[in-house]
């Protein structure tokens, strides 16, 4: 009888380990499989597209989307007020069925108030359908007081995402920054491109230059002015896994010299360039020197 009640008791404690064994394959392959959809969830790739992406800042097509139930919940997991969101400067577009991208445009106030209030920007990546953040980042470069000279718009996102490789979508937005008055004004429109990285926030093109400007008066009477239009494609070439940018210039040079209140035009020069922005395993390089070609 002791023999039956040991044996069986062995039994039970075998079926048990045999369970136990069975349920933790079943949970590393739920797990397994939940890490394979984040990372199919995470291509984007249903809105991606290649070619000719635009032929200056006039001709690109920008989300205009913006969840505002959507952005309070993203907002309520950070340490910022919903009432200090710009919301004039705020941009979302959705990276896939699953996720939803932001450029958040918010007020702080100083502690110094001879400072004034600042406008911060933050990117962020959360889930569309309760607003849990994937990832965030601050961009400190964007950041501009109030009362400042030189004034930054918000972050136009493209409403379509760039096909970086055959897996690989990412986001693509252009920021202006403008300044006018007294003797110089000038504009410039930078172009990044981000991507989500696991749980990171990966800028594969970083305030790139693609739209300029500069004005300067030189004797009282004539101004001369400098721009730059730009065009980007993305090339079928890939270097170190991503598509090359091929980034269309033109340059130009006019000066108009004020007589008797007419604007007179006179010694218009033009030049294009192409540049061929290259993927070097982390981002793409370019020479950030950012040099006009006449003034």
């Amino acid at each position: 009888m002791k023999k039956h009640l040991l044996l069986s008791g062995i039994l039970l404690l075998l079926l048990s380990c045999g369970k136990k064994e069975i349920s933790s394959g079943d949970e590393k392959l739920q797990n397994d499989t939940l890490v394979a959809q984040i990372q199919s969830e995470n291509n984007g790739l249903e809105n991606a597209i290649g070619g000719v992406l635009f032929t200056n800042t006039d001709s690109i097509d920008d989300s205009k989307e913006l969840d505002l139930n959507l952005l309070a919940k993203v907002i309520s997991q950070t340490n910022i007020k919903y009432a200090d969101i710009k919301r004039d400067k705020t941009s979302s577009v959705k990276f896939n069925d699953q996720i939803t991208f932001f450029v958040i445009a918010y007020a702080v106030e100083n502690v110094n108030k001879e400072v004034g209030i600042s406008i911060e920007r933050k990117y962020v990546f959360a889930r569309t359908i309760n607003g849990k953040i994937i990832a965030q980042e601050d961009d400190g470069n964007l950041t501009y007081f109030e009362d400042e000279v030189v004034q930054i718009s918000k972050s136009h996102i493209f409403k379509k995402l760039i096909r970086l490789n055959e897996t690989t979508a990412g986001i693509a937005f252009y920021t202006r920054f403008n300044a006018g008055g007294g003797q110089v004004q000038f504009l410039k429109e930078k172009l990044t491109i981000v991507t989500l990285d696991d749980t990171k926030i990966k800028k594969v093109l970083y305030n790139y230059t693609i739209g300029r400007a500069n004005t300067s008066t030189i004797d009282g009477t004539t101004d001369q002015t400098e721009t730059l239009v730009s065009g980007l494609r993305v090339s079928d070439a890939q270097t170190n896994g991503f598509y090359d940018l091929i980034i269309s210039k033109n340059f130009s040079c006019e000066e108009s010299n004020m007589s008797d209140d007419i604007d007179v035009k006179a010694n218009a020069k033009t030049k294009k360039e192409t540049e061929v922005l290259k993927y070097n395993g982390k981002n793409y390089t370019f020479d950030a020197t950012d040099k006009m070609r006449f003034i």
